[in-house]
């Protein structure tokens, strides 16, 4: 009788300690599933008062004054105001971007019909985004600013920098044509994207599986004479598709804006995404669940348009 009383109690106390183990397993899982997004509740609490993922809007009879005004000037300044509100970014041209011009070897742009032009290509490419993942960032006290310059001196088209003080800044040249505007919009728009998620979290371990998805043996080159056309898309047969540009092979950061832009331009999924290879399909999901375990915005938006062709 005491024998089974001892058997039971030691049973009880199996059952009690496999509970408590699994309990434990599952709170380590969750954590490490949310290891990523900011576990401050100071910074969730900003978050929720910006809504977590809402979506603003541009004003549509603000856009439709524009293309109605012939006097780009005052329309222009409405324009940046209202992608400050719906954003929380503050755009820059003219004679305001004089120094930082000079500073990025890019020159001033002042006619205000083709900062027009800049504008709503801007704002239609901004529509993409979750409007308060730019809001998230400056929650913890990175600036973001984009500068329309007309030309640079060097070989740039737009460029994306962070300074010292973090403060994160895209360059977009006056092109001609839209599709330039397009690429160089999202290009530069993931580089901000990552500069927040590099200064936030362990960049290294979001993308720990990247080379996995280059060809075996394969090394970044910075040297742009050197680059060819081998395992790009479009040049290359499609099971010796890893890149989808030839700029893509300068380094794996560039890579990311590459594919990102790409995506984010399509207008119908690309053969890349459906091919027996899947490397650069595959690249597209680690930047994806990069982005969605960094921020609080993507996490809470209905939709999210660089996710559109999984």
């Amino acid at each position: 009788m005491q024998k089974n009383s001892i058997e039971r109690k030691h049973y009880s106390l199996g059952i009690i300690f496999s509970i408590f183990i699994i309990s434990m397993a599952s709170i380590v899982a969750f954590t490490l599933y949310n290891k990523n997004l900011n576990t401050d509740t100071d910074f969730q609490s900003k978050i929720k008062e910006i809504g977590y993922g809402k979506v603003e809007a541009i004003n549509p009879f603000v856009l439709e004054k524009s293309e109605n005004t012939l006097d780009k000037t005052t329309m222009n300044i409405e324009l940046v105001q209202e992608i400050k509100r719906v954003y929380n970014i503050n755009v820059i041209y003219g004679e305001n971007t004089k120094y930082l011009a000079e500073s990025v070897d890019a020159k001033t742009l002042y006619n205000e019909q083709d900062i027009n032009k800049m504008l709503l290509e801007l704002i239609d490419n901004l529509s993409k985004y979750p409007s308060n993942i730019f809001k998230e960032i400056q929650l913890k006290d990175y600036d973001v600013e984009i500068c329309i310059v007309d030309y640079f001196t060097n070989d740039n088209i737009a460029l994306a920098t962070r300074d010292s003080n973090n403060n994160f800044k895209i360059y977009l040249s006056n092109v001609d044509r839209i599709e330039s505007i397009e690429k160089s919009i999202h290009h530069e728009m993931y580089h901000i994207l990552e500069y927040y998620m590099k200064l936030e979290f362990d960049i290294n371990k979001l993308y720990e599986e990247w080379n996995s998805y280059n060809p075996k043996g394969f090394e970044y080159q910075e040297n742009l004479e050197l680059l060819d056309t081998s395992y790009v898309y479009k040049y290359d047969k499609e099971d010796r598709t890893y890149f989808v540009s030839i700029y893509s092979k300068v380094s794996d950061k560039e890579d990311r804006a590459e594919v990102f832009a790409d995506t984010m331009m399509a207008d119908e999924k690309p053969s890349y995404y459906t091919d027996n290879l899947g490397a650069i399909k595959n690249k597209m999901y680690l930047i994806a669940n990069a982005i969605k375990n960094s921020f609080y915005s993507v996490n809470y938006g209905t939709s999210i348009y660089w996710t559109r062709f999984f």
